[in-house]
């Protein structure tokens, strides 16, 4: 323990440790890591088990096929101020993570990492989340621009979380004039 002149005593942390843990009956945990552990691990699971609406399982694991499909995403619909400072919080944990050397008990899928990391995604990091999106947009690129006027597709495409979002105010269905706009768009989106 150290004392500080000014304030008083000052619990001295184990320097991975960020905070400090007290148990409710005023038990300190001091250890190794226990109750800070605990407290990071509680954090993870929470983020992961549906408490909170920031991540959310991949679309291949709520379809139960390719890879990731025990993976988290962010949630494109998490866009509240709310959620925006859930978000910062969530990124202060991955920093303090990082910093400290305490790896977080969090199953992110990759192009979520490389996302973070500012690093460029590609077509196949959006199959690693979703693997029937991919084929879609290639059924798209090579359906005839006679079959996509027979079927009438809308400008839209489902989020990651499977509800639909209008790609443009512009468009309203997918022409043969406008299906390359189309597709680049709904690759941005995801």
């Amino acid at each position: 323990m150290v004392r500080d002149k000014q304030h008083g005593p000052v619990v001295e942390l184990n320097r991975l440790q960020v905070w400090e843990c007290t148990h409710i009956i005023r038990e300190s945990v001091d250890d190794c890591g226990g109750g800070y552990s605990e407290s990071v691990a509680e954090m993870c699971d929470e983020l992961q088990n549906g408490s909170l609406p920031l991540l959310i399982v991949t679309s291949n694991g709520r379809g139960e096929s390719g890879a990731n499909r025990d993976c988290f995403i962010f949630n494109p619909m998490a866009k509240s101020p709310v959620h925006v400072n859930m978000f910062k919080f969530s990124g202060v944990l991955f920093g303090i993570a990082i910093r400290s050397g305490s790896p977080l008990s969090l199953n992110i899928a990759e192009p979520v990492w490389k996302q973070v990391a500012g690093m460029p995604l590609s077509i196949s990091d959006l199959a690693e989340i979703d693997k029937d999106c991919v084929p879609g947009l290639i059924c798209i690129k090579d359906l005839t621009d006679e079959k996509l006027q027979a079927v009438e597709m809308p400008f839209n495409i489902p989020s990651s979380s499977g509800q639909e979002v209008q790609l443009s105010a512009k468009y309203s269905k997918i022409t043969p004039a406008n299906k390359v706009e189309y597709i680049k768009q709904a690759i941005n989106y995801r």
